[in-house]
């Protein structure tokens, strides 16, 4: 429930470095909660850790919550292994092909003018239809009040990992572009 009024609050325009002290507890809860059942959560959260250059206490906390998991996935190492300079998530897998496998693209572009056009199309026709059987997708059509935003926050943070020029992807729905330029203090 906090990772979701977390992100409502990002939805909802609150100042990006007002989300740090929230994110932070999360991670001391999850501590004790998280499943690795649940992959998006920890997804998201190794992901928003990157954008919001999160201290390395609280990240490595999330690291050793996957390695202590025995979860090896592409996208989970590729971004803890951007934190430690290292390369070694290449022989890794993707634990969920749907909607990710296009992101390997992405990281594997040669160029900026072949990732930035990949990530757009992640983000326009693969992210949101990919994840029709997550609980929240849709969420926005209830009657209840069920809908905190809808973030594809891997997107930004490999845009924030690999330094590109994601001018072009400001305006694409669930693309994180303020989180992603955000500069810790």
């Amino acid at each position: 429930m906090k990772f979701q009024i977390l992100i409502a609050n990002y939805s909802m325009g609150e100042p990006v470095e007002n989300l740090i002290d929230d994110y932070r507890l999360i991670v001391q809860d999850m501590k004790e909660l998280w499943d690795p059942a649940r992959y998006e959560d920890m997804l998201w959260m190794l992901a928003i850790g990157v954008m919001l250059e999160i201290d390395d206490e609280s990240f490595n906390v999330l690291v050793k919550l996957v390695e202590n998991s025995h979860l090896d996935d592409f996208l989970y190492n590729f971004i803890i292994h951007s934190r430690k300079n290292e390369v070694n998530y290449q022989d890794s897998a993707l634990l969920f092909e749907v909607p990710f496998n296009s992101l390997i693209k992405v990281i594997h572009a040669e160029n900026e003018g072949d990732a930035i056009p990949l990530m757009k199309e992640y983000l326009l026709e693969k992210w949101y239809v990919g994840h029709k059987d997550m609980g929240w997708y849709d969420c926005h059509k209830h009657r209840e009040k069920l809908y905190f935003g809808y973030w594809s926050f891997e997107s930004g943070a490999i845009v924030k990992i690999l330094g590109l020029d994601d001018s072009v992807l400001k305006t694409i729905p669930y693309y994180p572009y303020d989180m992603v330029h955000f500069r810790g203090i």
